[in-house]
């Protein structure tokens, strides 16, 4: 009675036996079949790999190589171009940038050896300290200046003047191409004498006065530009920001709208309503960002009746402004249209008269005192003209963007690190590093940036704690 129990177990496994053997043949010749795929690709990818290797664009690519580094340095005008140009344009930091290389060498292993964030700071000075002193004016003999002060470190403030053609051509706002820095300056504090002094030294260096600048409404910067003999032309954007301001400022229910949304701002943190939370407001020049502010606010009007019992509450006071509210997006909606034809098109004749035509569109909707102002101010400017066939720029947030970039890349110290964040700014300006860059980094040297720091960023308080300090 055993055996047949163990001939049946001997077939079972014979049975299972075949079937592994079928499912191994099966796995092999798909394994062959991957096999010969992959040989067809490597086989394949080595051909092209061949081509490239003979081909002329490689064999330019590798003696250009060998002849772009410059003198002293180790590192290919390349990589030192890449580095620069991620810190310019993809606002990297410098650590950063040293990871980004660090992959692109790990990937593609092109680079050699890395640079250090230090290495890349030093470069970040030394095109820029030649730019700015190397400047390729392509601005002619017809020029204009732009010329604002910012608060660099305690109570020094930076001084820039670019300069810019003065007839506008391109039918676009100012962009970085267009404008040179002139002149950087550094003071505790500017008066009209020292802003005077600052013009005249861009006018030697550029070998004749500018025929127009372009400022805010700074006391100083205005005395200062007048006592050069210099036309001063107003800003547009900061000259109705001003108009608008001296309209609101101390009224009545401006005053309580701000109020309401602050309080809004305070109270509603942390409860069910911080999703609904205004926007943040500006402390200094807040009616150029006063729009920001005005949207939300009509947005919370529109969507009232859809909010809770507690929203509706909570929201009643800045719908209770629905009528201020309203004008005052009329005023802005006419302001940038007035903004926006000045700051593209330029100041001539023919837009000035574009700008009232504007205005008229809404004197039944703006106080009729804001229109007034706007119209004193445009005919203002448009005395300051020769002629009717001139178009001069009248914006200067070309300027106000470079001095933002500044201070986004100030670093958590700011008694360190100033040198090379000032002279990054005339590497943004002027086509960018469109220069010989081999020839800017041998002339250079680190006392010629030592030199100009001193000279340029003095501080006395920066120097003591620097020398002091040093162990």
């Amino acid at each position: 009675m055993q055996e047949p129990k163990q001939w049946n177990a001997l077939g079972t496994n014979i049975a299972e036996l075949k079937a592994k053997v079928k499912n191994s043949r099966t796995e092999l010749r798909q394994l062959r079949q991957r096999l010969k795929e992959l040989e067809a690709s490597r086989d394949l990818w080595k051909r092209k790999y061949k081509t490239l290797q003979s081909s002329e664009l490689r064999s330019v690519k590798q003696n250009s190589g060998r002849i772009t580094k410059a003198q002293g340095y180790q590192y290919s005008v390349q990589t030192i171009q890449m580095s620069v140009y991620l810190y310019l344009v993809l606002g990297c930091g410098y650590r950063g940038i040293v990871k980004i290389l660090l992959y692109i060498q790990l990937e593609f292993g092109v680079l050699g050896v890395l640079p250090s964030k230090s290495i890349i700071a030093v470069w970040v000075q030394k095109l820029g300290y030649y730019k700015y002193t190397h400047p390729v004016c392509e601005l002619g003999k017809s020029y204009g200046l732009i010329i604002d002060e910012c608060m660099v470190i305690g109570q020094q403030r930076l001084v820039l003047i670019l300069g810019v053609a003065a007839q506008k051509e391109q039918p676009t706002a100012l962009n970085y191409e267009q404008v040179s820095v002139l002149s950087i300056a550094v003071r505790s504090s500017w008066k009209a004498e020292d802003i005077r002094a600052e013009i005249e030294k861009v006018t030697e260096k550029m070998g004749s006065k500018p025929v127009y600048i372009i400022s805010d409404g700074n006391s100083n910067l205005r005395k200062g530009i007048g006592d050069s003999g210099c036309i001063r032309i107003a800003d547009v954007s900061h000259q109705i920001a001003l108009i608008v301001e001296k309209h609101y400022r101390n009224h009545g229910k401006f005053i309580s709208w701000q109020q309401a949304i602050a309080q809004a701002k305070f109270q509603g943190i942390m409860r069910e309503v911080a999703y609904l939370l205004p926007p943040k407001q500006r402390v200094i020049a807040r009616f150029m960002n006063l729009e920001p502010s005005i949207v939300w606010s009509k947005k919370i009007i529109t969507c009232f009746e859809t909010f809770s019992a507690k929203e509706q509450d909570f929201f009643r006071p800045i719908k209770q402004h629905q009528g201020l509210i309203e004008e005052l997006q009329a005023v802005f909606q006419m302001s940038q249209q007035v903004i926006d034809l000045l700051k593209i098109k330029g100041l001539s004749y023919e837009n000035i008269e574009q700008c009232k035509d504007v205005l008229k569109k809404h004197h039944l909707r703006v106080d009729g005192k804001i229109i007034t102002a706007i119209e004193e101010y445009l005919q203002t400017e448009k005395l300051k003209l020769p002629n009717a066939d001139t178009v001069w720029n009248c914006c200067s947030n070309c300027l106000e963007s470079l001095f933002a970039k500044f201070k986004q890349k100030l670093p958590a110290n700011p008694l360190h690190g100033i040198t090379k964040q000032v002279l990054a700014l005339p590497l943004r300006t002027n086509k960018g590093l469109k220069f010989d860059i081999k020839t800017a980094l041998e002339e250079v040297s680190m006392a010629d940036l030592d030199q100009w720091g001193k000279a340029v960023l003095a501080d006395k308080q920066v120097l003591r704690r620097k020398n002091t300090l040093r162990i």
